[in-house]
């Protein structure tokens, strides 16, 4: 899946991420949003599924929260 700013693979960018960050990672990326005339900002969180070979991802719209405060929030032990 590519950001529709920038081109970029944003899913192989949550799967590097992971490797250094086993407690998740945020991407930040630009999607088609219904309603917008432009894409908009999106923000997917990545993590894997302890005991699994599987890893979960969610993401949601968002214009306002940083990437540094989604990393505090997930990156808590």
């Amino acid at each position: 899946m590519k950001c529709h700013q920038t081109g970029k693979l944003y899913v192989l960018s949550l799967c590097d991420d992971i490797a250094t960050h086993p407690e998740g990672a945020w991407v930040e990326h630009w999607q088609p949003r219904p309603g917008f005339d432009q894409p908009q900002r999106k923000l997917s969180f990545m993590m894997p599924v302890p005991g699994s070979p599987y890893q979960v991802a969610a993401d949601v719209f968002d214009e306002t929260t940083t990437m540094e405060q989604l990393n505090k929030i997930s990156r808590r032990k």
